[in-house]
Formats: C-alpha cells, sequence, structure tokens
C-alpha cells in the first residue's frame, strides 16, 4: 500500500457525510470531490505525514481531485520544515490545484514562514498578484493580508490592493476583507484610502460593512464609516 492509499483510507474512515453535504454547499468548486472530513482531522494528518515520507505523498497525490487531498497537500508543505527556497518551489507547483476559497485560505493560513521572509515573499506573489486567473489572484490577495500588513509594507500593500481589478467574486471579496484587516492594524493609513473613494464602489461598500462587523473598531469610526458608503451600489 503506498503512503497515498493508506491516507485516502483514513480519510474515508474520517467520513462525514453530514459535514460533505454542509462543505459543498459552502464552498463551490467543491461539489463531487469531497469526502467530508473536518479540518482538524486534516490538520492532525499532515502532522503525522510531516514525520513521515512527506515528498512522497505530494508526488503520488498531485492529480487527485479530491478537496481533502488538495487541502492536505498544502498543510504539508506549509508546514514542512525546509529552506524557503525549496518551499515557494512546491508553493508554484501547488497554487493550480486551488480551485475555491476554502484550498486558498487554508493553505496561506498555514504559510507561517513568510513571515521571515517578507521580501522573497512579496516578489514571489507578484505574478499571481498580476494574474487575470480568480484562484490565483486571490492566492497572492491572501497571502498579503496574512503576511505583508507590516511596518514595511503597508504602503505597497495597500498600493496593491487598492489597485486590484478583476471581475471575480472571490478576489473582490478578498480585497475587501484585506482592507478590513488593515483598517484594524493601520487605520490612518487605511481610512485616507476610503476616504478616497478611488475603489470600485463594491468593493468599497464591502470593505465598510466588514469594518463595521468587526468589533476591534471603535463605534465612532463604524459611524464615520457609513458616510464613505456608496449609496447606489449594493453591498
Amino acid at each position: 500500500m503506498t503512503i497515498f492509499d493508506r491516507v485516502l483510507a483514513q480519510l474515508r474512515e474520517n467520513q462525514d457525510e453530514t459535514y460533505r453535504e454542509f462543505n459543498e454547499s459552502l464552498i463551490p468548486g467543491a461539489e463531487n470531490t469531497s469526502i467530508g472530513v473536518r479540518l482538524p482531522v486534516l490538520r492532525a494528518m499532515a502532522k503525522t505525514l510531516l514525520r513521515e515520507d512527506w515528498r512522497s505523498f505530494l508526488d503520488q497525490s498531485e492529480d487527485s481531485g479530491i478537496h481533502e487531498i488538495i487541502l492536505l497537500r498544502g498543510l504539508v508543505i506549509g508546514g514542512a520544515k525546509i529552506p524557503y527556497a525549496e518551499k515557494l518551489v512546491l508553493t508554484a507547483a501547488y497554487v493550480p490545484s486551488i480551485t475555491n476559497w476554502a484550498s486558498c485560505d487554508t493553505f496561506c493560513s498555514c504559510m507561517k514562514d513568510a513571515k521571515k521572509h517578507l521580501p522573497e515573499t512579496i516578489d514571489f506573489l507578484r505574478p499571481y498578484l498580476a494574474s487575470d486567473k480568480e484562484f490565483p489572484l486571490r492566492f497572492g490577495i491572501v497571502m498579503l493580508m496574512d503576511y505583508c500588513l507590516t511596518d514595511s509594507h503597508i504602503d505597497e500593500t495597500l498600493d496593491i490592493l487598492c489597485s486590484t481589478d478583476h471581475p471575480g467574486y472571490y478576489v473582490r471579496m478578498a480585497v475587501a476583507w484585506a482592507l478590513s484587516v488593515a483598517f484594524v492594524k493601520y487605520r490612518d493609513k487605511t481610512l485616507s484610502r476610503l476616504e478616497a473613494r478611488t475603489l470600485d464602489p463594491w468593493i468599497q461598500n464591502k470593505a465598510i460593512q466588514k469594518c463595521r462587523e468587526s468589533y476591534r473598531v471603535s463605534p465612532e469610526d463604524k459611524e464615520y464609516l457609513k458616510t464613505l458608503k456608496y449609496q447606489s451600489s449594493a453591498g
């Protein structure tokens, strides 16, 4: 039995049919590809794989197309204790398998090494941030949000967010989400971008909505942000 076969058998042992149906209802693109295994189980499986021959698992699972296998591959790559240059090579090979928001955001959240290598990370992300494909671009945006809202990179990150122009819903949501996180961390810099009203109206309104939903934004700011909404735009 290959390591991939063993992993697949373990996934099926942990299948939750109710969760599978719920999960697929929330994740467009995961229909008919999901087994129904919860993320804590996948995280535990990834930790086990990382103590074994995880490279063989990556090789054997590359074309599986199974939602949980894709998530597991991302968790393994993110958690691998390897030189960052090698991790970026594996990441480049992984990104084309991202076809929904869940695999994108789960992978980004476990790429913790990016914090220690921000210049290399930003350079690596530039082709994705210029992509016309929805999920590679979302990957770039979410990575910026997770790791590049820092003193040294906030201005460039805001420039990128505010200049991103793509019709894809999951890109637009990612930009709005990232701006709301930026508002919490760098209120004045982000507020000036919202006050300029140069963003797409839908993104501006969605970013403001997310800011107003945050417990980390003051009541006074929530009221002021309301005045910056586009009244004629949905969202």
